[in-house]
């Protein structure tokens, strides 16, 4: 009994892939503000940088065609004959081929194993496409979102590791899989390395309780007529 109730808290609080959890309810909000800012999305060619199959099937709106680069296989199972899915690096542009007018990437930017390949990720996502759109969570939410461990992002890695063995409302709680190698990639970002890294593009804050939950850097038709220096980062 214990074990299903955690884990239909769990399911509620961060499935990415279910209309009421909490997870899928802030995703149909961002894709709202997205859909605001390019107006002509289902005429689209995007490419989802690390995105999963599963998320467009329940996604408010497609694109006339999304290419879906992940470098892990089980992202890219039963794709819909609008998709097209793409075993690749992310930080490779050579391994993503094809012509794409957006750039769309959904909590992958802090996955990649430091600075170094953030960087990467950047000049790929402007490589690509005239326009992104890339979120990541905040760095200073009080909850680490996908573990959902009050300041996990704040503790030192040996302190990590034995909270993702054994925090039950962890989406990734399993004790046969490694947490070890999940936490050294894992690093969430701050404003400052957004605005580093896309510094031409608009910052668009979400917030929860009064407080930044995520933050996305988003390059739109507005943004090519407006200086970089009058950029908002206050947005809702």
């Amino acid at each position: 009994m214990r074990t299903l109730i955690v884990s239909r808290l769990r399911d509620s609080l961060a499935n990415p892939y279910s209309s009421s959890s909490r997870g899928g309810i802030a995703r149909r909000r961002r894709f709202q503000w997205l859909l605001a800012k390019f107006p002509d999305f289902q005429d689209m060619h995007v490419v989802d940088l690390g995105g999963d199959v599963r998320s467009w099937k329940v996604a408010v709106a497609r694109p006339a065609h999304v290419t879906i680069a992940n470098i892990s296989r089980g992202a890219l199972r039963d794709p819909e004959p609008w998709m097209t899915t793409v075993e690749a690096d992310v930080c490779d542009p050579a391994s993503i081929p094809g012509t794409f007018d957006l750039v769309f990437a959904n909590s992958v930017i802090e996955h990649l194993g430091g600075p170094r390949y953030r960087r990467a990720f950047a000049e790929v996502a402007h490589m690509l496409a005239p326009y992104h759109w890339v979120q990541t969570p905040y760095r200073y939410f009080p909850l680490e979102p996908h573990l959902l461990f009050p300041g996990f992002q704040f503790l030192p890695p040996i302190a990590k590791v034995a909270v993702a063995y054994r925090w039950p409302l962890s989406a990734r709680y399993r004790q046969d899989i490694d947490q070890v190698a999940y936490v050294m990639d894992h690093e969430l970002v701050t404003v400052t390395e957004m605005k580093s890294l896309f510094p031409a593009s608009e910052l668009v804050r979400e917030k929860s309780v009064g407080l930044t939950k995520s933050i996305i850097a988003t390059r739109h038709p507005a943004t090519t007529r407006v200086s970089p220096d009058v950029q908002s980062s206050d947005r809702p």
